[in-house]
């Protein structure tokens, strides 16, 4: 009805040699804005509630050096993983706000892999002083190709070094690892 009452206000100007009715001025202004409000509704709607997946390296260079720097680790087998940050609610439901990430082999789009191998971060991953054990962790899962926590964690220890157990334990428990958990026990030693 809107774009009707626009297409009658520019005929009646055409009509009226440029003399503009201010019946179909007033019409075309509610129209204008009335478009303008629902294209800002839509915009603002599809960018804040709307699950976002961002790529590291557009995000924070910093961070995307550090993930990237990992990657030349002589362990690290698998060399072209991406990184990115997920912005939503539904990946990391219950500790969204903590620092989380999961990895992937692949994800399959149409049936084809789109990506051989992937990290995804929640946000706080980035800033949390974890970031290069998430990294390290989701590289183990990759290059073993294996869920298992335990060994996962022994990779990470091998990435990191063994100085670094105590910070591997403390981003676990940031992570949400419980204290008597057999990973926290397996990092206190």
């Amino acid at each position: 009805m809107a774009g009707d009452e626009a297409v009658g206000f520019l005929e009646a100007l055409l009509q009226t040699g440029g003399k503009v009715n201010k019946k179909y001025l007033l019409y075309a202004g509610i129209c204008l804005l009335i478009f303008l409000l629902l294209g800002l509704g839509v915009v603002l709607l599809s960018s804040r509630l709307g699950p976002r997946i961002v790529d590291l390296r557009y995000l924070d260079k910093i961070a995307h050096a550090t993930c990237k720097k990992l990657l030349d680790h002589p362990l690290v087998k698998s060399k072209d993983v991406r990184f990115f940050v997920y912005f939503g609610n539904d990946l990391f439901p219950e500790k969204f706000n903590e620092i989380n990430a999961v990895s992937f082999i692949a994800i399959l789009v149409n049936g084809e892999p789109k990506y051989e191998h992937i990290i995804i971060f929640s946000p706080s991953v980035i800033k949390s002083g974890c970031l290069e054990v998430a990294v390290a962790h989701e590289l183990g899962h990759i290059n073993l190709k294996t869920t298992n926590e335990l060994a996962v964690d022994e990779f990470t220890i091998n990435i990191l070094g063994q100085g670094n157990k105590k910070l591997i334990r403390d981003c676990l428990i940031k992570a949400g690892g419980a204290l008597d958990s057999a990973r926290i026990i397996a990092l206190n030693g």
